[in-house]
């Protein structure tokens, strides 16, 4: 909060935030190349909380109903061919429109039962020809982390067709 207000001037909405934030709100978390960009409107509106976003009615924590479609720990199957894990919560820096800040900065990653589970839900599903590699942002997971996620993956289908999803 000091750093922000040392680069921005806040406006009453943003201090507010600070002010209100609990163990609900979205962390805040602003990448590092941002903070010099952060005066354009639609940057500063990317990272900058603002108490508007603590309005229950204009927010829900899963806009995608996501939890209806989660079949195990971490893995959501929406689509018939298609899954996605989110294998960590982490981000590079935390959108304020993000749609699974249910889910987001709470530091946590897939274990490894989590990866076991998922891996044996893809190779009972045979109908899963696609799997979404997602979080958080899994680029904040380490190289030798994602070798092994990816090795377990492809053990399981080794058809299936792996994707990255990142903003990294």
């Amino acid at each position: 909060y000091e750093e922000l207000k040392k680069i921005v001037c806040l406006t009453s909405d943003e201090e507010e935030w600070f002010k209100k934030q609990n163990e609900d709100s979205l962390a805040f978390l602003i990448p590092g190349e941002f903070s010099d960009k952060l005066n354009i409107p639609e940057i500063r509106r990317q990272f900058v909380p603002s108490v508007r976003e603590m309005d229950e009615s204009s927010l829900t924590n899963d806009p995608q109903n996501e939890k209806n479609y989660t079949v195990c720990s971490k893995l959501v199957h929406r689509y018939t061919n298609r899954v996605a894990f989110t294998v960590t919560d982490k981000c590079f820096g935390y959108c304020r429109h993000c749609f699974r800040r249910r889910f987001t900065s709470h530091d946590k990653e897939a274990t490894q039962k989590e990866i076991d589970d998922v891996c044996s839900y893809i190779s009972s599903h045979k109908e899963v020809e696609e799997i979404l590699v997602t979080g958080g942002d899994p680029l904040t997971l380490s190289n030798n982390v994602l070798k092994a996620l990816f090795t377990s993956l492809r053990k399981a289908n080794e058809n299936l067709i792996i994707r990255l999803c990142t903003r990294g």
